[in-house]
């Protein structure tokens, strides 16, 4: 079914995928063509960040905390995140995997620091965007951005959904060939 990355954007096995628009971009303001959003500061719902970006916080460290202090992150009450302090801001990173509220708490050492927290909202990258072929990276790909292609935060899995039973029924029969010429004697067992 593949046809191979000279026809990509035609549908096969691999799904259906489109020329990629600008994926990463640094510290840039223009949402339109940025899968990096940063902030510098504690935000709020209001705030968004683009579902499966890069998210990255570099706090200001407050008075009297040095990079002998430490701190943790813990997005939605469950998905830790390394935290850097380098002596002048405490970087993390996140890429939310899903189209909602975000919260997170900082737990440290540090008590001015102790107990703050802030959320998010990720949202679906604009269609303008994902649908524009990227002049810098023109040969990345990724999948069909058409919201109708989607299954449910998964860009394109319609594509590629629409051979899931075909390809996990000739899985079981690859596995079950296995276990068809398996027997006891032929098993080896140190």
């Amino acid at each position: 079914m593949n046809q191979g990355p000279a026809v990509a954007d035609v549908p096969s096995f691999d799904g259906n995928i489109r020329r990629s628009g600008k994926r990463l971009a640094t510290r840039i303001e223009d949402r339109l063509f940025s899968r990096e959003t940063i902030f510098d500061r504690l935000t709020t719902e209001a705030d968004q960040a683009e579902v499966f970006g890069v998210v990255e916080f570099f706090l200001p460290l407050p008075a009297g905390m040095t990079r002998t202090h430490t701190a943790s992150v813990l997005f939605d009450h469950r998905i830790a995140a390394p935290v850097v302090n380098d002596g002048r801001v405490l970087r993390f990173r996140f890429a939310p995997r899903n189209a909602k509220v975000w919260p997170y708490a900082i737990r440290s050492d540090f008590p001015a620091f102790d107990g703050q927290s802030g959320k998010f909202t990720a949202v679906p990258p604009p269609l303008a965007r994902t649908s524009r072929p990227s002049a810098t990276h023109p040969h990345w790909w990724t999948d069909d951005p058409d919201p109708a292609a989607a299954e449910g935060v998964h860009p394109g899995a319609k594509s590629v959904n629409r051979w899931r039973e075909d390809f996990l029924r000739d899985f079981a029969a690859r596995m079950m060939r296995t276990k068809a010429t398996a027997s006891p004697t032929s098993v080896s067992i140190p």
